[in-house]
C-alpha cells in the first residue's frame, strides 16, 4: 500500500512539473505563482483523498480479519522454532561440528586434543631453537671468515645483530631506540625525570 502511495505522489509530481513547464513563458512571475499555488493546491487535495481512500480500505481490511489467539500464536511460534532448529541439526550442525579422529580412529575430547597441541607446540620450539643454533653457529662462521662483527653498538645506543645467513648475505635485526623514544615522547618523560 504504501507503495501505491509513493507512486501517486510521484505521479502528481510528475504531473505538477509537467504543468509548469507547459505554461508560457510570456506570463509574468506573479501569474505563475498563483497558477503554481492553485495547481499545487488542486494537487494536494487529490493526494489527501487517495490517502484518505487508501487508509480507510486498510482500516477495513484491518477490520475483516479474524482476531489473533495468543495461544495459537505462541504454538505456532514454537513449532517455527522446532523446525528452524531441525533443520540446524540437519544441515549445518554435520559439517559445523564434526569429530576430531585421530588417525587410530579415536575420538579427541579435550585433554587429547590439549596434549596433541602441546606435543605439536614442543615440536616446534625444538625445531626453531635447531634452527637457531645452525643460524647462530653460521653468524660465527661468517664473522670468523670476514672479520664482520656479529654485534655492532650504534651511537644512539641501540644495537644492530646479525641473525642468520642467507645466500651469503648477513641478515641482521637493529633497535631503533632512540627514534622510537622521540616517537612516543619518552625521551621527554627521561630528560623531566633526570636530575639536573
Amino acid at each position: 500500500m504504501k507503495r501505491n502511495i509513493r507512486t501517486i505522489i510521484k505521479l502528481g509530481t510528475a504531473l505538477m512539473v509537467l504543468a509548469l513547464a507547459s505554461t508560457s513563458f510570456a506570463q509574468t512571475v506573479a501569474e505563475r505563482r498563483a497558477a503554481a499555488r492553485q495547481r499545487a493546491e488542486e494537487n494536494i487535495r487529490y493526494l489527501n483523498e487517495l490517502m484518505a481512500k487508501a487508509q480507510a480500505e486498510a482500516e477495513a481490511q484491518r477490520a475483516a480479519r479474524p482476531p489473533i489467539d495468543p495461544a495459537v500464536a505462541k504454538q505456532r511460534a514454537e513449532e517455527a522454532a522446532a523446525a528452524r532448529w531441525a533443520w540446524i541439526q540437519q544441515e549445518i550442525v554435520p559439517w559445523l561440528h564434526t569429530d576430531e579422529r585421530f588417525p587410530d580412529g579415536n575420538v579427541a575430547d579435550d585433554a587429547s586434543r590439549t596434549a596433541v597441541a602441546t606435543a605439536n607446540l614442543l615440536a616446534l620450539a625444538d625445531a626453531l631453537g635447531q634452527k637457531a643454533a645452525k643460524d647462530k653457529e653460521e653468524v660465527e662462521e661468517f664473522s670468523k671468515r670476514t672479520g664482520f662483527p656479529t654485534f655492532i653498538h650504534k651511537e644512539d645506543g641501540g644495537v644492530t645483530a646479525i641473525v642468520r645467513i642467507e645466500n651469503g648475505i648477513p641478515l641482521a635485526n637493529t633497535t631503533q631506540n632512540a627514534a622510537a623514544a622521540d616517537t612516543v615522547s619518552t625521551d621527554e618523560f627521561g630528560r623531566a625525570a633526570a636530575p639536573d
